[in-house]
């Protein structure tokens, strides 16, 4: 979903968030990469080369080897106070229950592919893109590549994140996903299910109806 079919009183609570990201990117202000990960291309980060090599060597965690970020961290023991409140206000409004993604990717960053297996679930993202220029990709049980190119301004995407035992015991396949841009880009998920990892209904229907992420692709990505 792009900015102008995003209801207005969710789009009106997204561009709160815009005063503190034009102000960080004028700063030129960076943050530690605090896994302090080795720096790869943004183009071998998200290539289809990349997802096909780690799917062979090893599912991993859940988590990105390489990503190339600002991570604002709202779960740390210190978050960003603005950000942490305007984030609250976010999720209480979509009936989200927690926020494990906020960052900035400036121009070239990415976060390579992976598959969250450790933290299941329904999420929600919202991106906001300086000029379009970044692209989401998902790889899933339809076992092709799903391209979603950004538009400028904010755009909306829901997932179904794959858990480590669903892979196994039920065969599915884990919901790798990837982004990079060439622009700057500001995202922040949440995840929408209970804490035994369960869609909640009342959840679905604000996406579908509130939100109104009607389109569902081969690889469960609602948009």
């Amino acid at each position: 979903m792009i900015e102008k079919d995003i209801p207005q009183d969710i789009l009106k609570i997204l561009k709160l968030f815009e005063p503190f990201i034009f102000d960080f990117i004028e700063s030129g202000e960076n943050i530690e990469d605090r896994n302090k990960r080795k720096i790869i291309s943004k183009d071998e980060a998200i290539s289809d080369e990349y997802l096909f090599n780690i799917m062979k060597g090893g599912s991993g965690s859940g988590g990105p080897t390489h990503i190339l970020s600002n991570d604002f961290g709202l779960e740390a023991s210190q978050p960003h106070k603005e950000l942490l409140k305007l984030s609250t206000k976010l999720a209480s409004f979509v009936g989200a229950r927690r926020s494990p993604l906020c960052q900035h990717y400036p121009s070239g960053g990415y976060i390579a592919w992976h598959h969250n297996a450790n933290i299941p679930g329904r999420n929600i993202i919202f991106s906001w893109s300086e000029t379009g220029d970044g692209i989401f990709k998902v790889y899933g049980d339809s076992k092709k590549i799903e391209k979603y190119q950004d538009s400028a301004g904010w755009n909306i995407k829901s997932m179904k994140i794959t858990s480590h035992l669903d892979h196994v015991e039920e065969k599915k396949e884990y919901a790798w996903h990837c982004a990079g841009t060439d622009c700057n880009r500001f995202s922040i998920g949440f995840m929408m299910n209970n804490d035994f990892h369960e869609d909640v209904e009342f959840c679905n229907e604000v996406l579908k109806e509130d939100i109104g992420l009607v389109h569902k692709s081969p690889n469960g990505v609602w948009y």
